[in-house]
């Protein structure tokens, strides 16, 4: 297991926080365009929200590097569809953002 960082919890927090809305609407569009619907699961909406604000924000880290990242923390609450719906959503995001 990794030490966590602090300082970057605290950034993606204060971040999904402050871009609420904008990451709601990127999530939505993301989903809309796969014809899924709204995960309702608090803990799935936070990964999709704490990913999207990553890309959004860290321009400067790789694409499929925050990806892996948050595919991890799926793959380790939940089974492969919601991994999946973690994987397209959030690259739906990165071709938006980046």
């Amino acid at each position: 297991m990794v030490t966590p960082d602090a300082d970057l919890f605290q950034q993606i927090v204060e971040g999904v926080y402050d871009r609420w809305n904008a990451l709601e609407d990127m999530i939505t569009a993301a989903l809309q365009k796969g014809n899924k619907t709204t995960p309702e699961e608090p803990l799935l909406r936070a990964i999709l929200l704490c990913g999207a604000w990553e890309l959004l924000a860290n321009l400067d880290i790789d694409a499929p590097l925050i990806l892996s990242d948050y595919l991890n923390v799926a793959h380790s609450f939940y089974d492969q569809g919601e991994s999946k719906l973690v994987n397209a959503v959030l690259d739906s995001v990165r071709v938006a953002v980046r």
